[in-house]
């Protein structure tokens, strides 16, 4: 073998001996032929430079005339704006009672176009004059009012875009001080613009595709801004800009806006308005055809340095063929040679030789690797034949593959070697091809590509957290062991396994707790189940188990409820108690719930999911009818999130009186789902579906917020208000944020907290989790009143009355018809009455439907009566007639005392 200073040694030697006086000319015409290319490109490259400073050149000059003419059309508006309010100024400072701006905008007087709201606010913040009907009429808390009324010499503030609550819409609202006739504040004049009227000047004609024009407030939020045709949305600054310079134009990089293109931006302040006018040019726009033509132009350059190249080496190659010839042939050889012991794979020259008993082949030369395979030195291997140096039946099966290759001219394969071959790797790659001499054997060690292949098949087929075969390997098993049941005419179960209240571990104790469940679960149902039964994780919380050999159904039914009584134990979790689980399992049966893997699986799901339905912790077969109510109850669940979406839900009122004057004392929100094909729909049609699906949360906050929207409308129209209260499900408040929600639409909509009471269920209040009990709080805080609805039918007794920390107990219809079948139902009402007034905490009657019960409990001292002796419940549209005319029953002849509990004056 020669080293590889020996090959460097003969390679440097003969260079020098093969370069002289041609080849020092040859490089001397390159150095020439490079510095012309030098020069060439130079010039080139110089002028490419100098067209693309003059496009950058016309993006500023098209900024700057673009923002100079934006600036023009704001001081035109601003300068229209200016004698408006002056003259309305002067007005009120002499007498405010002669504005009239309705008339004067009417009349055409005002100089304004129809797109601008005028209003003034009086020096209290009351709307004093307006040029439209204002959907608030005090704006005393209002930002600008505040800052006039604090500063005398204010000019012009301009505030938006954003929602005006006294306009009702998104304005730009220019305002300015207003000086009364005594000198002092007077109020604030207010000039509401659309943001989209300060851009219908500039010419879209004169925007690039991504282009812009747009005006900010000084302190840098957008006001409106004008887009090139085609342009996308989001192109604008990631971050709101500020210019300290009156005006300028300057290079932005992309990072600076949404589309991540630079653009060249020039601004411009106005002279009077706290106002910024902006035009942005985009760089790759502007500079595209610059940049074409620097494309073609650097390809007709490099046509013009391939010519120049291939002729110089044209010259090269015709100078130095001949003299590269011989060298080449020995540097080939030589490098061969150190190549092939180098390399990591076994390289054969093989020749067929006839033995005395068989055919044979003879090892004519081979790589040291080569050697090394077969557990020799080269020198041993080479001249010996395959019979000699390897095992007779490993020798027979290279001499097979051999023969194959002088008979197809090219074999290979992945050969899996046998335990007693004497070989080294556990796999080999070989490849023989048919050569003039013999056969070109190549061996290669793939053994850890194989093992790496094996631990990846592996991985793919298993769960990581459990062990147990995953999905995958479930969907290529299932159909083969149907192969096997269907030609053994055997039975074949598929259960379908499905852990219950696992997501309530995994909420209230951690993922890690979720985990260490999931795998005490996988070894529960590997314990109740025959070794030859597969156990498989299908995914999250559920499990499939098929039972290869099912000899009946009545031992797959008991396989099953072996399952349900395995998972039904309580699970030991490290730092909680024993956690209670169960397990819902569904079972479909081959051939008579299918004959295809997907439909076994798809018919256990459903099995799984009745078993569910009926109360959790049971198995069930698979019946035909199971897909329709499943597919039933889908639709019906469809239905009902879209009516959430599409807000189908409309609100009914149904009053309560009290009990002693018949007045109309509050009402109790009734939610209605208004379906497009069978009308209004009562809440038992659809409120067990949302608390099964989790909708309840949904359409609870939907209810409140349309709730305390129609009480806003009712205040607004002055109508004597009385409060609503609404039921609000355990759901809702287990989730969180039902204080938050309505604090956030008492604000929103101005009602004070005292005109909304929640009805909670006795379950909620006294089974209460600390989420529940925090947000019980938070009402009480807020001054919202507590209600418990139907009470004594939960889990609490009058003797708990004390811990329940509500306003209100309504007492359940049951108790109320009692009272038309003797005395218990009379002695059940006093006593409730009476403890409830000694707890400060009223009482009412829900389901009056006669006139003798109302007598009764008007004569026991109940405190308010609902129910249809009052009124059905009724749509919105109907109560203002109640609110005016509140008498809704006759009042009692005598007046029964109750001590009322003490209500903080400012909830």
């Amino acid at each position: 073998m020669v080293s590889s200073a020996a090959r460097h040694a003969w390679s440097q030697t003969s260079w020098w001996q093969l370069l002289g006086r041609r080849w020092l000319m040859l490089l001397a015409s390159l150095l020439v032929s490079g510095l012309v290319l030098g020069g060439f490109w130079y010039g080139v490259e110089r002028g490419l430079r100098d067209k693309e400073q003059a496009a950058r050149d016309l993006m500023v000059q098209r900024a700057v005339s673009q923002v100079n003419s934006y600036t023009v059309q704001l001081e035109h508006l601003s300068s229209r704006l200016e004698q408006v309010a002056e003259r309305w100024m002067r007005q009120w400072q002499t007498s405010p009672t002669s504005v009239n701006i309705r008339r004067d905008v009417r009349e055409g007087l005002s100089g304004l176009l129809n797109d601008v709201d005028v209003l003034i606010l009086d020096a209290e913040g009351e709307v004093a004059q307006a040029s439209f009907v204002p959907l608030r009429r005090n704006g005393a808390n209002l930002s600008y009012f505040a800052e006039h009324r604090a500063h005398c010499c204010l000019d012009w503030l301009v505030v938006g875009p954003d929602y005006g609550p006294i306009v009702g819409k998104s304005v730009v609202r220019f305002t300015r001080r207003l000086t009364g006739p005594d000198g002092k504040f007077g109020g604030v004049l207010v000039l509401a613009i659309a943001p989209d009227f300060l851009k219908t000047f500039q010419d879209d004609a004169t925007l690039g595709a991504r282009d812009f024009v747009s005006v900010h407030l000084t302190t840098g939020p957008m006001v409106t801004m004008k887009r090139g045709n085609g342009q996308p949305t989001a192109v604008y600054f990631k971050r709101d800009p500020q210019f300290a310079a009156m005006q300028g134009v300057r290079y932005f990089d992309g990072d600076q806006f949404k589309d991540d293109l630079g653009r060249y931006i020039a601004w411009r302040h106005h002279p009077t308005l706290p106002l910024v006018a902006i035009a942005a040019i985009t760089e790759r726009d502007a500079m595209a055809g610059v940049a074409q033509a620097a494309v073609e132009t650097r390809a007709m350059a490099a046509i013009t340095t391939l010519a120049l190249l291939t002729i110089t080496l044209g010259s090269l190659l015709f100078y130095g063929k001949w003299t590269l010839r011989h060298f080449a042939e020995e540097d080939i050889r030589h490098t061969y040679r150190v190549a092939t012991d180098a390399a990591n794979e076994g390289f054969y020259m093989l020749r067929m030789q006839n033995g005395p008993m068989q055919a044979d082949f003879r090892i004519d030369d081979c790589n040291a690797h080569a050697a090394q395979l077969f557990g020799q030195t080269r020198e041993q291997t080479v001249g010996a034949s395959l019979l000699q140096i390897l095992p007779a039946d490993v020798a027979a099966e290279f001499i097979a593959f051999c023969q194959r290759a002088l008979h197809h001219e090219v074999v290979e394969d992945e050969w899996r070697v046998p335990g007693n071959s004497g070989l080294a790797p556990a796999w080999l790659y070989r490849r023989a091809v048919h050569a003039r001499s013999g056969v070109a054997l190549t061996l290669r060690d793939i053994s850890a590509a194989k093992h790496h292949q094996a631990e990846l098949v592996r991985i793919a087929n298993h769960d990581a957290l459990t062990g147990l075969p995953n999905r995958h390997w479930l969907l290529q098993f299932l159909p083969a062991a149907l192969e096997r049941a269907r030609d053994g005419r055997r039975q074949l179960a598929v259960l379908f396994i499905d852990l219950d209240n696992f997501k309530l571990v995994n909420d209230t104790l951690g993922h890690d707790a979720g985990d260490a469940l999931l795998i005490q679960a996988a070894e529960r149902i590997q314990d109740a189940v025959r070794d030859t039964d597969a156990v498989v994780r299908w995914g999250g919380d559920e499990f499939t188990v098929i039972l290869e050999y099912a000899e009946h159904r009545n031992a797959i039914v008991q396989v099953a409820a072996k399952i349900v009584a395995a998972l039904d134990y309580p699970f030991a979790l490290a730092g909680t108690a024993a956690s209670q689980m169960g397990g819902s399992v569904g079972i479909a049966i081959y051939p008579m719930h299918g004959a295809a893997a997907d439909l076994l699986l798809k018919h256990a799901d459903v099995a799984m999911y009745a078993a569910k339905t009926e109360g959790k912790g049971r198995l069930m077969l698979y019946q035909p009818q199971m897909s329709t109510l499943l597919f039933e109850r889908l639709n019906r669940e469809r239905a009902l999130r879209e009516a959430l979406e599409q807000q189908q839900f409309v609100i009914h009122y149904q009053p309560r009186v009290e009990a002693s004057s018949g007045l109309l004392s509050s009402f109790e929100a009734l939610v209605r789902w208004q379906h497009p094909d069978h009308g209004i729909l009562s809440p038992d049609a659809f409120i067990a579906l949302a608390e099964e699906t989790g909708l309840i949360v949904p359409l609870g906050s939907l209810v409140l917020e349309l709730v305390v929207a129609q009480l806003a409308q009712w205040q607004q129209q002055g109508l004597p208000l009385v409060p609503v209260s609404v039921n609000v499900s355990p759901a809702q408040l287990k989730a969180g944020g039902v204080a938050a929600w309505l604090q956030r639409l008492l604000r929103d909509y101005y009602l004070p907290a005292r005109w909304v009471e929640i009805e909670v269920t006795e379950t909620a209040i006294v089974e209460r989790s600390s989420v529940v009990s925090a947000e019980l709080e938070s009402l009480r805080r807020m001054g919202v009143r507590l209600m418990i609805d139907d009470f004594g039918t939960g889990h609490s007794s009058l003797a708990q009355l004390h811990r329940l920390q509500v306003d209100t107990l309504k007492v359940d219809k049951s108790f109320t018809e009692l009272l038309a079948r003797g005395s218990d139902g009379e002695l059940l009402y006093e006593a409730i009455i009476s403890m409830a007034a000694a707890m400060h905490m009223r009482v009412v009657a829900e389901g009056v439907e006669t006139d003798a019960q109302r007598y009764v409990l008007q004569s026991l001292g109940c405190t308010e009566l609902q129910g249809y002796v009052v009124s059905r419940p009724v749509p919105g549209d109907t109560v203002p007639a109640m609110l005016r005319h509140p008498q809704l029953i006759q009042a009692t002849e005598t007046v029964v005392p109750f001590p009322k509990r003490t209500v903080n004056p400012d909830s």
